[in-house]
């Protein structure tokens, strides 16, 4: 029988279950700290090593965590490996502490336009593609890549707490800290003649006597 797996007991409650259905034996033997539901406490079978589970008969057979746990290595590639596995990142990314998650720390232009595969109005200094893309970012990085629609599923995994919220902790902790994005100090060339003020998952410009806002009530114009 197959059920849910999770990763931690926190106060003796489950929290973050792993996608997918799984035996109790590949789950206990793997990542999880307890399975079911309601979830019960794992208890490690002394018979095999970590990483190996009794599937079949009496014998100790090697878990594939990558078929057991797919989308176990978020934005990455699993390996199994004897007992364990490993999560390979592509090109521009970087495992985080978790060892798991392939994150993006690069810091690169953001811009504010995108049209055709041209890019246009850049914001001074250089971002991590989260703090552009989830706040006022229409397009990231030195390839001009236009940034993922609100509500996408590219979205979701690089603003998860939504639009104008972005990872404020260490990155490669494997520990985000999700917190408003002050757009009017991070980026200093919004509301161009007129005064920003910042809002919770957003921001406005207030405009000078004489000063209209834009289409985009980016700025005054």
């Amino acid at each position: 029988m197959k059920g849910t797996c999770w990763l931690n007991i926190q106060e003796g409650r489950c929290e973050v279950n792993i996608n997918g259905a799984t035996l109790k034996s590949e789950c206990c033997a793997t990542l999880g700290a307890a399975w079911g539901s309601p979830c019960e406490r794992c208890e490690i079978d002394a018979a095999c090593p970590r990483g190996y589970a009794r599937r079949k008969g009496l014998s100790c057979e090697d878990v594939n965590e990558c078929d057991v746990f797919p989308g176990v290595c978020p934005n990455g590639h699993c390996v199994n490996t004897a007992g364990s596995f490993r999560c390979e990142c592509p090109e521009g990314l970087t495992l985080d502490g978790s060892g798991r998650t392939c994150v993006d720390v690069r810091l690169e232009q953001c811009y504010m336009k995108w049209a055709e595969d041209e890019c246009t109005v850049a914001l001074p200094g250089k971002y991590r593609i989260d703090l552009c893309c989830c706040s006022v970012g229409a397009a990231w990085g030195k390839d001009c890549e236009e940034c993922p629609k609100p509500g996408s599923a590219e979205f979701k995994a690089i603003c998860p707490r939504g639009p104008g919220f972005a990872n404020r902790g260490d990155v490669l902790s494997g520990r985000p800290f999700y917190k408003d994005v002050n757009e009017c100090k991070m980026f200093s060339g919004l509301c161009t003649h007129g005064t920003c003020r910042n809002t919770i998952g957003s921001f406005r410009c207030l405009c000078g006597s004489g000063f209209a806002l834009d289409a985009e009530e980016r700025n005054c114009t």
